[in-house]
């Protein structure tokens, strides 16, 4: 058994060739919506690099100052020269 060739009314490509460009474009603007809001929804690795670099130098600049903290101990600890720890009078001034 043969089955017949179905009637296609004119226009009928048309309107389907243009219901599938509008679903395609649908298409193309949901995957837009959800890239755009996956991306703000994901942590921003440039901040994250800016803060581990910030503190990386907070933890630099303490460590430069530590001579700074030992040096004023010496001066408040001691009547003593804080270098060569002489406690003659003339070495303390």
């Amino acid at each position: 058994m043969e089955l017949p060739i179905p009637q296609v009314k004119p226009g009928a490509t048309r309107r389907v060739a243009r219901h599938i460009s509008a679903l395609k474009q649908d298409e193309e603007n949901f995957t837009r919506a959800i890239a755009d809001r996956c991306q703000k929804l994901t942590p921003d690795s440039s901040l994250n690099t800016t803060t581990q670099d910030y503190h990386s130098a907070l933890t630099d600049l303490v460590g430069r100052l530590q001579p700074l903290n030992w040096f004023s101990e010496r001066l408040m600890d001691s009547e003593a020269c804080t270098f060569c720890g002489s406690d003659k009078n003339p070495a303390r001034h």
